[in-house]
C-alpha cells in the first residue's frame, strides 16, 4: 500500500518536473520568436547590425532547447546581415552620387542662365551709353518734366502737374520704357484727374 502511494507521489513529481520543463522550453521558444520578430523589424528599418544581434539571440535560444536546425538557419540569416548592410550602403552611395550629379548639373545651368542675364544687362548698359543724342535728350526731358510735375503736385498745382505727367507718359511710351514705369505714370495721372474732377 505504501509503495503504491510512493510511486503515485513520484509520478506527480515527475509530471510537475515535466510541466516545468515544458514551461521553460515554451519561454525559450517565445524569447527566440520575439527576437526573430525584432530582427525582422530592424531589417525593414535598415538597422542591420542590431538585426544581426537579434538573430544571434534567437539562435542562442534555439540551441538551449536543442533546436539545432532552426538555430543554424537563424545563424545563417545573421551572417547575411553584413552583406545586406554593404548592399544597402552601396545603394545609398549611388543615390547620393545621382543627387550630387543632378545638383551639379542644376547649379551649372543656373550659373549659365545668370551669366547670360549678366551679359544681356551689360550689353544694355553699353547700349545706353551709346544712345543717340536725340534719344538722350528725350530721356533727360522726361526726367526733368517728372521732377517739375512732382514739385507742382506737392504745391497743389494739380493741372500743371497733370500736364507734365502726361508729357512724361508720352515720352515713356515713345522710349519704350518698362511696363512698370508706364503703369506707375498712368496711375499717377488717373489719381490727379480724380482730384481735379471729383
Amino acid at each position: 500500500m505504501s509503495s503504491h502511494r510512493i510511486s503515485k507521489e513520484e509520478r506527480l513529481k515527475k509530471m510537475e518536473a515535466l510541466k516545468r520543463q515544458q514551461e521553460e522550453k515554451q519561454k525559450t521558444v517565445d524569447a527566440a520568436e520575439a527576437a526573430l520578430d525584432s530582427a525582422k523589424v530592424l531589417v525593414k528599418k535598415k538597422k542591420f547590425e542590431e538585426a544581426k544581434d537579434k538573430y544571434l539571440e534567437a539562435a542562442q535560444n534555439f540551441r538551449k532547447i536543442k533546436w539545432d536546425n532552426e538555430a543554424e538557419l537563424v545563424e545563417n540569416e545573421a551572417k547575411d546581415m553584413e552583406l545586406k548592410r554593404l548592399d544597402y550602403e552601396d545603394q545609398v552611395a549611388k543615390i547620393e552620387d545621382r543627387k550630387k550629379k543632378a545638383q551639379n548639373e542644376f547649379d551649372q545651368r543656373a550659373n549659365d542662365i545668370l551669366a547670360k542675364k549678366e551679359e544681356e544687362r551689360r550689353l544694355i548698359e553699353l547700349a545706353k551709353l551709346k544712345l543717340s543724342p536725340q534719344i538722350q535728350r528725350k530721356i533727360d526731358e522726361a526726367a526733368s518734366m517728372l521732377k517739375k510735375g512732382q514739385i507742382r503736385e506737392s504745391k497743389g498745382k494739380w493741372k500743371q502737374a497733370l500736364q507734365r505727367y502726361q508729357f512724361v507718359l508720352d515720352s515713356y511710351i515713345e522710349l519704350e520704357k518698362s511696363e512698370e514705369e508706364i503703369s506707375v505714370m498712368k496711375a499717377k495721372i488717373e489719381e490727379l484727374t480724380k482730384k481735379i474732377n471729383p
